[in-house]
């Protein structure tokens, strides 16, 4: 979806990004190798690593699509990316929001010892 946001065109490029891991081929304009979570992985993976507390955030959600010229000039104007921001926070933590966004990060805690 990033590709064809950003006016990517020719096909289907490389193997199937979901599941699982994703390799760009060598000649991509992208650099992108990735595994790709399900949403409702992120955390439970987590907290097999030993984390406690464990949250996801969709933390670009949607924004992510939004053409580089229409960010640059979000970032030019300052209410405007204040705007952004607030409206990411307000989506971050909404259950069906993790599968539109790019990024997902897990925060957690190390257990105390």
């Amino acid at each position: 979806m990033g590709g064809a946001a950003r006016g990517v065109r020719g096909g289907r490029r490389g193997d199937r990004a979901v599941p699982g891991h994703r390799r760009a081929p060598a000649d991509a304009p992208w650099f992108t190798t990735a595994y790709f979570h399900r949403p409702d992985e992120v955390a439970g993976e987590a907290a097999e690593a030993g984390f406690e507390a464990v949250g996801t955030f969709a933390l670009d959600s949607t924004a992510w699509m939004l053409p580089n010229a229409d960010l640059e000039a979000i970032y030019a104007d300052l209410a405007h990316f204040e705007y952004l921001m607030w409206a990411l926070r307000e989506v971050e933590r909404e259950e069906s929001a993790p599968g539109a966004s790019a990024h997902l990060p897990a925060l957690g805690r190390r257990p105390a010892e």
